[in-house]
């Protein structure tokens, strides 16, 4: 179970999104990894056409959502062996016995550097921890620690607010007021980074002070605060706190 480091004190915090605001995958997509291209006929691939392609991940999504409810990271490595079980069944042109699928499944859940990690981001971590309490609020499976421990920025985050263990998914309120109920910080005392703008629109009605990061080209810039890439982190919070 999942502890809280509440070990520094301040009257502000700053929660940051895991995905597309600290690291991104190396592949570009965070289910179809280089494990699962290594594994598989690139050629027949190719002949599958997008949109099988993007309803095979979207079916594996879909079952991890149902069952998404879980706490340790050997229950999501059985999770995935069944979603890569699913994406199989909908692409059978790959075929792709149950002994690679284990060790897909195996991989994306236990090999770290299937995760790239933005520049700057454990210097960022170090001077905003003795100044501010810092959380995650992420969209994301038990493994989560072990990215941020890749990262080298797990000892600088005091709360974590993980959707496998509440069992929604932002931008439902309960992420976001599980988040500042853990910090124990007002919620306008706190800022919170995110690419997905309904995500942030859901912790600006809570009351925080929502900043979009747009590592993304395909996501633009909207009325909240702007930063590019996470070394650029001080500016917002100059914007919000002085």
């Amino acid at each position: 179970m999942l502890t809280e480091k509440n070990t520094r004190k301040s009257d502000k915090g700053i929660f940051f999104d895991i995905g597309h605001t600290l690291c991104y995958p190396v592949s570009n997509d965070w289910r179809l990894t280089k494990k699962f291209y290594d594994s598989i006929d690139m050629n027949i691939f190719h002949t599958l056409g997008k949109e099988r392609i993007v309803h095979a991940i979207s079916e594996s999504l879909r079952f991890l959502n149902e069952h998404h409810r879980l706490w340790t990271v050997e229950e999501e490595y059985e999770q995935n062996i069944d979603a890569y079980k699913i994406l199989a069944d909908c692409l059978p042109e790959l075929h792709l016995p149950d002994e690679r699928i284990r060790d897909i499944a195996y991989d994306r859940t236990y090999n770290m550097d299937n995760y790239c990690f933005y520049d700057g981001l454990k210097e960022l971590f170090q001077r905003l921890s003795p100044k501010y309490k810092i959380g995650i609020i992420s969209d994301t499976w038990p493994s989560a620690d072990n990215v941020l421990r890749q990262a080298g920025i797990y000892e600088y985050i005091d709360t974590f607010t993980y959707s496998c263990n509440l069992g929604v998914c932002k931008p439902n309120p309960a992420m976001f007021s599980d988040a500042v109920e853990k910090m124990g910080i007002a919620p306008e005392n706190t800022i919170f980074v995110d690419d997905s703008e309904k995500n942030l629109e859901a912790a600006a009605a809570l009351g925080m002070n929502p900043v979009m990061i747009l590592t993304r080209s395909d996501k633009s810039q909207n009325g909240y605060p702007v930063i590019h890439r996470i070394s650029e982190m001080e500016t917002a919070i100059d914007y919000y706190f002085g």
